[in-house]
C-alpha cells in the first residue's frame, strides 16, 4: 500500500536488529534507536500507518495447544494449531477441528480504532489486515474458564495483546466481551480457520506504548472513524480478513464503533464514576471550607478564681492503703466564646484544667470541670461559684502548702469540615493551698 511508511534500512547484527524509518514533515518518530539494543523504531505518516520488522518463526507456535469444542462452545479435548488449521482435517469432518478464538477491537480514548497487518509469514491469511488482535486462547486453567465474565477469554486476549503489540499492564476488568459467532474460511490449500471467535472490545490505547512483533506484525494502522474504514473497504477489501469483514458486513462494528462510550460504561461503571465525582465534589468543598477557616481566631479572653480552698489527707484504699490529698474550692470561671463559632464551627469542647508540679513529675495536669457549647446555645458562661466535677488528687502529700498550682481553661473546637483545634483562654489564674489539712466534712 502507497501509504504505508518505507523502510530505508534494515541493518542486522550480531545479537542486534535496528530498524531505520523516514521521518519527515508528515511524519512523527514514536521511539528512537541506539545502536546495540534489541529495539523498533515505527514513523506514523499523515493517513495513519506504521511498520515494523519482520521475522519467520511462526512454525515455532504449531505445537501450542488449542481447546476443541463442539457447535455450543462445550470444550471436549486439546489439539494443536498445527492439527486445527491444517486443510486435511479442517474440511474433512465438520466439527473436527472448530476451536475457540478471540478478535480484540482496540480504540483509543479518542475513538480512533487500531489495526495490524498479520505478517507475511503468517500460516493463515498472511499480509492482510485485520483487527488489533487475533488468536486463540490455549488449554489450560487460566484460559479455559468461561465463566459469565469470560475471563480465560480475557485472559488469552490480554497474553497476546502484548506478544503481539507490546502492549503491556492491560486491565482485563476493562476488556467489554460482545459475543461470539461461528465461521470457517480456507486460506489456500495447506491451511485455514474453524473458529468459535470471541469479540471483545478495549478502549484507552495509548499509541505510543503500542512495539509491534514483526513475528506477528507487519504494519499497524490507525483509523479515525467507521467513514474512513468503509472507503479502505470499497477499494480494498480482498486485503482485509474474512472474520474482519463479516462483522463489519453485518454492521457490527459500525454499531460498537458508535455506541463505544455506552458499551464501555455499564449502568455499574457510570454509577460509581457519579458516585467518584460527588466525593471529589464533597472534597474539595469540604477542603474548602477548612481553608477558610483555619486562620481565623480560636481564643478568648478568660476570667478565672478560687476561693476557699480545702486540703485534706485519705486513706486511698484504690492504691493499697497508701494516703492521699484532695483538694476541694470555689471556682468562679467567665469566658465568652460567641467570637469562636464561625460558620464552620458546630460545637465547642471547654474544659478547666490544673497545673502543677511535684518530686516524681515536672508537669502534672488534673481536669476539674468540663462543658459542651453547641451552636445555637447561650455561648457565654458566668459562674460564680462552681465545685469541681472531677476530683482534685495528688498522691501522697503533694498538694499540701503548694505555692504554684496554675488554673488553665482550654477547648477544643470541633468544625463541621477540618481538623480538630485546640485552644487556650487569654487568661490563667494562680493558686497557694494551704498549710494545714482541713478536718471537716467536704
Amino acid at each position: 500500500m502507497s501509504s504505508l511508511v518505507k523502510l530505508l534500512k534494515v541493518i542486522l547484527t550480531f545479537e542486534c536488529i535496528v530498524v531505520f524509518g523516514t521521518v519527515g514533515e508528515n511524519c512523527i518518530l514514536i521511539h528512537s534507536v541506539k545502536p546495540c539494543f534489541f529495539s523498533l523504531c515505527f514513523c506514523r505518516q499523515k493517513n495513519n500507518l506504521f511498520r515494523p520488522a519482520v521475522l519467520n518463526v511462526q512454525n515455532n507456535y504449531l505445537d501450542e495447544h488449542c481447546i476443541i469444542v463442539d457447535e455450543n462452545d462445550k470444550p471436549l479435548r486439546s489439539e494443536s494449531k498445527r492439527f486445527c488449521h491444517s486443510a486435511k482435517t479442517c474440511f474433512v469432518e465438520t466439527w473436527v477441528t472448530l476451536h475457540r478464538a478471540f478478535s480484540v477491537f482496540l480504540f483509543t480514548e479518542n475513538h480512533e480504532m487500531i489495526l495490524q497487518k498479520r505478517a507475511v509469514q503468517k500460516l493463515t491469511f498472511p499480509s492482510v489486515w485485520t483487527n488489533a488482535c487475533c488468536s486463540h486462547p490455549l488449554w489450560n486453567d487460566d484460559e479455559m474458564c468461561t465463566d459469565e465474565n469470560n475471563v480465560g477469554i480475557r485472559r488469552a486476549a490480554r497474553r497476546k495483546l502484548n506478544h503481539e503489540l507490546g502492549i503491556q499492564s492491560v486491565d482485563i476488568d476493562q476488556m467489554k466481551v460482545m459475543g461470539r459467532f461461528l465461521y470457517k474460511a480456507m486460506h489456500d490449500d495447506n491451511w485455514g480457520e474453524h473458529e468459535i471467535d470471541y469479540v471483545i472490545i478495549l478502549r484507552g490505547c495509548n499509541v505510543k506504548q503500542i512495539r509491534p512483533n514483526p513475528e506477528e506484525v507487519e504494519a499497524v494502522a490507525i483509523v479515525s472513524s467507521m467513514e474512513e474504514l468503509t472507503e479502505i473497504l470499497k477499494s480494498s477489501e480482498a486485503s482485509f480478513s474474512p472474520w474482519f469483514n463479516l462483522i463489519v458486513r453485518n454492521n457490527f462494528l459500525q454499531t460498537w464503533w458508535h455506541e463505544l462510550d455506552r458499551i464501555m460504561h455499564t449502568a455499574w461503571a457510570r454509577a460509581n464514576a457519579i458516585f467518584a465525582f460527588v466525593l471529589s465534589v464533597l472534597s474539595a468543598l469540604t477542603f474548602c471550607v477548612f481553608v477558610s477557616t483555619v486562620w481565623l481566631p480560636n481564643s478568648a479572653p478568660v476570667t478565672l478564681s478560687a476561693s476557699n480552698i480545702r486540703v485534706k489527707n485519705f486513706v486511698d484504699y484504690a492504691s493499697e492503703g497508701s494516703r492521699s490529698d484532695v483538694v476541694m474550692a470555689d471556682l468562679k470561671i467567665k469566658v465568652d466564646v460567641a467570637p469562636i463559632f464561625n460558620w464552620n464551627v458546630k460545637e465547642i469542647f471547654l474544659f478547666l484544667v490544673a497545673e502543677y508540679s511535684t518530686p516524681k513529675a515536672p508537669l502534672n495536669q488534673i481536669v476539674l470541670w468540663d462543658k459542651i457549647l453547641r451552636r445555637g446555645d447561650w455561648s457565654t458562661i458566668h459562674e460564680e461559684s462552681i465545685t469541681p466535677k472531677y476530683y482534685f488528687m495528688d498522691d501522697g502529700t503533694n498538694l499540701l502548702n503548694h505555692k504554684n498550682v496554675t488554673l488553665v481553661l482550654r477547648w477544643n473546637v470541633v468544625p463541621n469540615a477540618g481538623y480538630l483545634a485546640i485552644a487556650q483562654g487569654e487568661g490563667q489564674y494562680r493558686v497557694e493551698f494551704p498549710s494545714s489539712y482541713y478536718s471537716g466534712r467536704f
